[in-house]
C-alpha cells in the first residue's frame, strides 16, 4: 500500500501517517457534510416556497368562492330582513291603529266632559254675575232709599217720620224679595205694618213674617201688642223695627217671642228668617205622607214590572259581557299567532347569521344592528326576545 503523497507545490513525496489520514478524511467528510446541509436547506426553502404558493392559490380560490357564497347569502339575508321589517311594520300599524282608536275615544270623552264642565261653570258664573249685579243694584237702591228715608225722618216731625218709614218698609221688602208676596196688614189690625208671605222657587207659600216699624222711644208694650197682631194674622214670625231699640239690642235679639232689631240690621235678619221658614216648610212637606210613599215604593219594588225591568237590564249587560269576552279571545288568538310567526322569522334569521359567522368568520361578516340587539337580549321594535 502506497502511503506516500506528492506535494503539489514542491514535488517532494511525503509519507502519510495513520493520524494524518484520519485528519484528512475528517476534513473531507466535514466539507461534504456542510455542502450536503447547504443543499438540503436550499431544497427545503424551495419546497416551502412551492408549498406556500400552492396554499396561497388554494386560499384565494376558497376566499373567492366564500365571497360569492357571501353575496348570495347577503341577498337572502336582505330579503329575510325586509320580510322581518315588513312584519314589524304591520304589527306596529295594527297596534298604532288600536291605540289611535282608544285615544280618539278618550279624547272625545274628555272633550265632552270638559265642554259640560265649561258650560256648567259658564252658566253658573253668568248666573252668579247676574245675581251679583242684581244684588248690587238692590243694595244701591236700598242705600238710596235708606238715605232718602233718613232725610225724610230728619225733615219731618215724629208723626210724619213714622208714617214715611212704614211706607218705605213695604217698598224695601218688595225690592229685596221680589219673589215674595209683600202686602199691607188687613184693615182692623192696628200696630203692624206689613205682612211678608215667604215663597220658594216653585211659588209655594212657606210661611209669613209680620213686620212693624216704630220711630219713637222704646216701650215694652210694643211687644205684647205685636204678639196679638201675630196671632190675628196667623204669621209664623213677628219682627219689630225701631230706631231707638233697648240697650241690650245692638243688632237684633229674640225678645219675649218677637224679633227686635234696628233699621240697619232689618234686611240681614229678614234673609235669615226666610231661610229658616223655608227649611221648616220643606221638612214638614218631606214628612207628610211618608208612610204612603213607603208603601207605594214597596209595592213597586215587589211588582212584576220592576222585576222585568231588572231582568232586561241584567240580560243586556250579560250579552255585552259575552261580546266583550269573544272579542278578547279573538284578539288574543290573533296576536299570539302573529307573535309566533314573527318569533319564527327572528329565530331563523338569527340562526342563518350564526351559520354565516361559522363559514366566513365574525370579522368578515357585516354587523347588523337589529341582530346585534337580539344577540344582546334586547327587543326590536316592541317584539320581545325570548332568549
Amino acid at each position: 500500500m502506497n502511503n506516500k503523497i506528492k506535494c503539489p507545490k514542491c514535488g517532494e513525496e511525503l509519507e502519510i501517517t495513520e493520524a494524518l489520514r484520519s485528519e484528512i478524511e475528517a476534513q473531507v467528510i466535514e466539507v461534504e457534510r456542510i455542502k450536503y446541509e447547504e443543499n438540503l436547506k436550499s431544497a427545503v426553502v424551495e419546497a416551502e416556497k412551492r408549498t406556500s404558493e400552492k396554499i396561497a392559490r388554494d386560499y384565494e380560490l376558497k376566499i373567492s368562492k366564500a365571497e360569492e357564497d357571501s353575496i348570495a347569502e347577503k341577498d337572502r339575508n336582505k330579503k329575510l330582513i325586509e320580510e322581518l321589517k315588513e312584519a314589524q311594520t304591520k304589527a306596529r300599524e295594527e297596534k298604532f291603529a288600536k291605540e289611535k282608536i282608544e285615544f280618539e275615544l278618550n279624547k272625545k270623552f274628555a272633550e265632552k266632559e270638559d265642554q259640560i264642565i265649561y258650560d256648567t261653570k259658564k252658566s253658573a258664573d253668568e248666573e252668579h254675575r247676574i245675581k251679583d249685579l242684581e244684588k248690587d243694584k238692590q243694595n244701591s237702591d236700598l242705600k238710596k232709599q235708606i238715605e232718602e228715608l233718613k232725610r225724610r225722618v230728619e225733615r219731618g216731625d215724629q208723626q210724619n217720620q213714622g208714617e214715611s218709614f212704614e211706607l218705605e218698609l213695604e217698598n224695601i221688602l218688595k225690592s229685596e224679595f221680589p219673589s215674595d208676596n209683600i202686602r199691607p196688614v188687613p184693615k182692623g189690625i192696628r200696630g203692624a205694618d206689613v205682612i211678608q208671605d215667604v215663597c220658594d222657587k216653585y211659588g209655594n207659600i212657606c210661611g209669613s213674617i209680620l213686620w212693624e216699624s216704630k220711630n219713637a222711644k222704646w216701650s215694652e208694650g210694643w211687644i205684647s201688642k205685636l204678639k196679638d197682631d201675630q196671632r190675628a194674622t196667623k204669621s209664623q214670625i213677628a219682627v219689630l223695627i225701631t230706631t231707638m231699640p233697648p240697650d241690650e239690642v245692638e243688632t237684633f235679639k229674640f225678645k219675649n217671642g218677637v224679633w227686635v232689631t234696628n233699621t240697619k240690621c232689618s234686611i240681614p235678619l229678614a234673609h235669615s228668617l226666610r231661610i229658616n221658614i223655608g227649611q221648616i216648610f220643606h221638612a214638614k212637606k218631606t214628612n207628610e205622607g211618608k208612610n204612603e210613599k213607603m208603601e207605594i215604593l214597596f209595592n213597586y219594588l215587589t211588582s212584576v214590572d220592576f222585576q222585568q225591568r231588572v231582568e232586561a237590564i241584567v240580560e243586556t249587560f250579560g250579552e255585552m259581557q259575552l261580546d266583550i269576552e269573544k272579542e278578547k279571545r279573538w284578539f288574543n288568538s290573533k296576536w299570539a299567532k302573529e307573535e309566533k310567526s314573527i318569533r319564527k322569522i327572528i329565530d331563523n334569521t338569527y340562526g342563518m347569521y350564526g351559520d354565516l359567522q361559522g363559514i366566513i368568520g365574525a370579522e368578515g361578516l357585516p354587523q347588523l344592528e337589529s341582530l346585534k340587539m337580539l344577540d344582546e337580549g334586547a327587543e326590536i321594535e316592541g317584539i320581545p326576545n325570548d332568549k
